[in-house]
């Protein structure tokens, strides 16, 4: 009996070693293609790429969409940024009238949506890949998405201001929420100029944020020139972990069941990829649907959501999230603990219609992802085990939500 308990031991380990050479046979291949953002060259053969593997693990179809993307974050930033610093400086109703347009529309990126200003930039189509399998009249429906798309590296993300913003993250304190105060602050200097305020006090106020708004301004435009990173934990570990994830629910899925996974382009400009794969397809009902997204799971300590956001905060389905506490406690995985994380994944956009979702990402010790918009993003630097982790930690979310959450044996 022990040596048939052992044999059994090492086969489950060597299975599990397996498939973290699989996933990071798909990391490499991923990390490799250069310039990975959206609506770049290297966009179109990582979806190639991921098509593929799709049909390898066993899914019936699979289809690549085109659809609008949204102008990078960056150049989104330095636009509303250097009209809040031109109007502060020049004061006045004009400067007031800038100021107020800067700081209303930089509150309508940081929601659903582009604000007036950011309409102006150009935005670029992003290519997004569909598969399915499982039933064609599904009773139900289990989504797993992920971002193609690699970041841009930059200044701002260096490791160390990462691990301070992370530090902060139960205070929800973010640069974006720093950057829309500062033009609030803006704002108020330019209508404290159109009311005559005047003296030095006034004029050191006015320098000081005006030059506050030139260097967030000059950061996020150092931010938009910069390379396009390797992206391997961003977000090639993620693409690993859903495919790992989706084809051992393939392997077990109910005759009732859809499986349906979702690789959207545009993950770092509006999350426009599982956007427009929601909108596509309305018969996913949110009431009979589980979304799963993956997002940078490469390295740190595993997390599931329990909010999420850099300035209004989207809060996770109690429904899985009740279901993962669960399970991370039975003590069959490694420490997985809910964190509310001060970035975005794209999970968010299915939140806010309703759905059943659920996110995994994982953070290093200051609170942040490893290697975030970082140039050595590479893969030999990830954690493979917890990619596989988190792809096996996904698909026990799901078999657990179909017995029921409410069912004891949904933690076995």
């Amino acid at each position: 009996m022990e040596e048939w308990t052992g044999t059994l031991a090492e086969s489950r380990e060597g299975k599990h070693l397996e498939r973290q050479i699989r996933a990071f046979h798909w990391v490499r291949l991923l990390s490799v293609v250069p310039d990975r953002r959206a609506g770049a060259a290297g966009e179109s053969e990582a979806a190639l790429r991921v098509e593929a593997w799709m049909r390898e693990i066993g899914l019936e179809e699979t289809e690549q969409v085109c659809g609008p993307g949204e102008p990078e974050p960056s150049w989104r930033i330095a636009l509303h940024l250097g009209c809040g610093a031109l109007g502060c400086a020049m004061g006045g109703s004009l400067g007031v009238a800038l100021v107020a347009l800067a700081a209303l529309s930089f509150r309508r990126d940081l929601g659903p949506g582009l604000g007036p200003l950011s309409r102006l930039l150009p935005a670029s189509q992003s290519i997004h890949v569909l598969g399915r399998g499982g039933a064609r009249e599904p009773r139900r429906r289990v989504i797993l998405s992920a971002g193609l798309d690699a970041p841009r590296a930059g200044r701002i993300f260096s490791k160390r201001l990462a691990s301070r913003v992370g530090a902060r993250r139960r205070r929800s304190r973010a640069p974006l929420v720093w950057a829309e105060r500062a033009l609030w602050a803006g704002l108020g200097v330019a209508a404290a100029s159109l009311l005559q305020a005047s003296g030095p006090v006034f004029g050191a106020a006015q320098l000081v944020v005006t030059v506050a708004l030139l260097l967030g301004a000059a950061a996020a435009v150092e931010w938009g020139l910069a390379a396009a990173t390797p992206g391997a934990n961003d977000n090639a570990s993620g693409v690993a972990a859903m495919l790992t994830c989706g084809e051992q629910i393939l392997s077990q899925l109910r005759a009732d069941t859809e499986l349906c996974l979702v690789v959207g382009g545009g993950s770092h400009a509006g999350a426009t990829g599982l956007r427009e794969a929601l909108d596509r397809h309305p018969e996913w009902r949110s009431d009979r649907t589980i979304l799963i997204h993956f997002d940078r799971v490469g390295g740190g300590t595993l997390h599931y959501l329990s909010s999420e956001g850099a300035s209004e905060r989207t809060a996770v389905s109690p429904r899985l999230r009740e279901v993962a506490r669960r399970l991370a406690v039975g003590g069959a995985y490694p420490e997985i603990t809910p964190v509310d994380f001060v970035g975005e994944t794209d999970a968010r956009i299915a939140s806010a219609r309703g759905f059943h979702t659920l996110a995994l990402v994982a953070l290093e010790d200051g609170g942040a992802p490893g290697r975030d918009h970082a140039r050595d993003d590479v893969p030999q630097s990830l954690d493979m085990e917890t990619v596989v982790w988190a792809a096996d930690f996904a698909a026990a979310v799901v078999v657990a939500s179909w017995r029921g959450a409410s069912d004891p044996l949904a933690i076995v």
